[in-house]
């Protein structure tokens, strides 16, 4: 299934919001609509700075 998301493709890089594509749901799990969303202070700073927990791609 298709879904949007904030995409980090390298430290210090401005997010991108894109298309990407997801598994469904499977067995035991179910799919939740989101109405809105938004962009935490860790996600912000985690594309500012290199971080021992951060890789890039990341999506938000």
């Amino acid at each position: 299934m298709k879904t949007r998301a904030a995409v980090a493709w390298k430290s210090g890089a401005r997010l991108t919001i894109e298309t990407v594509d997801l598994d469904g749901p499977r067995a035991g799990e179910v799919l939740v609509e989101i109405k809105a969303t938004g962009i935490c202070h860790t996600d912000e700073y985690s594309t500012r700075k290199s971080t021992r927990t951060s890789s890039t791609p990341s999506c938000s």
